[in-house]
């Protein structure tokens, strides 16, 4: 193992301890981690396009006044028309979800097209990094086990990914815009969220003290039942995440850098670790809306 793999590994592994200790910890820890991930992800964007400091000021201001908006529609919901907040949230995850993948065809196309500036800065840091992270950061405050849920997730398919690729990959899928993006190391990062999801219900379903009919051996057809749709949620997920990380690497390709910083040893910048996190975590959030039965809560 070379010197520079040492440091991504120690890096990756004190970055997720870290993390996970915010997380265990109660409000306001969750607040500052999501908050200091905010402000370094919209830095790091801003600069990639070389915007002023003033101007990502101001984009940082602007999303603020939008979520607090956002925030006090919630809080007025969840007092007078709490039968609606459901509703509500799934329809915010919903539109997150699409106008995400929108402003990702959109990047990808102007850079196919050899178009030298990709990137919207007030509106691509707002829906691919303010909403996601504000979404982890409500779901912390409700239920912190979740944001660990899809944490793992991500950290598991990029893991089986790299290891995959590394192994058997031979069939690039985007050559153009990252080299090292493989369809074998795409079926790795389904495989190993697939067995994260299923191993995470399990163990879920034991500390809240109720079974998980999907792994009796003597109820078989549930069985298959639970494990082909959490594996079809599980290659969704995984394809959006794919997409997210796709688009990153559009938008630096297109700025001509390697990494979007050095915040992180061996990884780069915060971007860099949590590219297709950002994109997961709405449709996570929504499949969980739809489908909290098969998965976890």
């Amino acid at each position: 193992m070379n010197a520079g793999m040492v440091v991504r590994i120690t890096s990756g592994v004190l970055g997720a301890a870290l993390v996970l200790t915010f997380l265990a910890l109660p409000q306001p820890a969750p607040l500052i981690l999501f908050g200091a991930i905010w402000l370094l992800g919209v830095y790091e964007l801003g600069r990639l396009e070389g915007a002023p400091l003033l101007r990502i000021a101001l984009v940082l201001l602007l999303h603020l006044a939008i979520l607090y908006v956002v925030n006090l529609v919630l809080h007025y919901m969840g007092e007078l028309v709490l039968d609606y907040l459901r509703f509500f949230m799934l329809g915010l995850y919903a539109l997150a979800a699409i106008i995400q993948l929108l402003l990702g065809d959109v990047v990808l196309h102007r850079y196919l097209a050899g178009r030298s500036r990709v990137l919207n800065f007030p509106g691509h840091s707002f829906f691919f990094i303010a909403v996601p992270l504000w979404m982890l950061w409500v779901e912390a405050s409700l239920v912190p086990l979740s944001v660990v849920v899809v944490l793992g997730m991500a950290w598991s398919a990029d893991t089986g990914a790299i290891a995959a690729g590394k192994l058997f990959g031979r069939w690039h899928l985007t050559p153009r815009i990252s080299p090292g993006k493989t369809l074998e190391g795409l079926v790795g990062g389904w495989l190993a969220m697939t067995a994260f999801i299923l191993l995470a219900k399990l163990f879920i379903s034991q500390l809240q003290d109720y079974p998980f009919h999907g792994l009796y051996l003597w109820s078989l057809h549930p069985a298959l039942v639970a494990m082909v749709a959490v594996a079809l949620i599980a290659a969704c997920l995984t394809v959006v995440g794919f997409l997210g990380d796709i688009t990153f690497s559009a938008i630096k390709r297109s700025a001509a850098v390697k990494d979007f910083g050095g915040a992180l040893p061996g990884h780069g910048g915060i971007l860099d670790r949590i590219d297709a996190l950002l994109f997961i975590t709405p449709w996570y959030f929504l499949s969980l809306v739809l489908f909290s039965d098969l998965l976890f809560l």
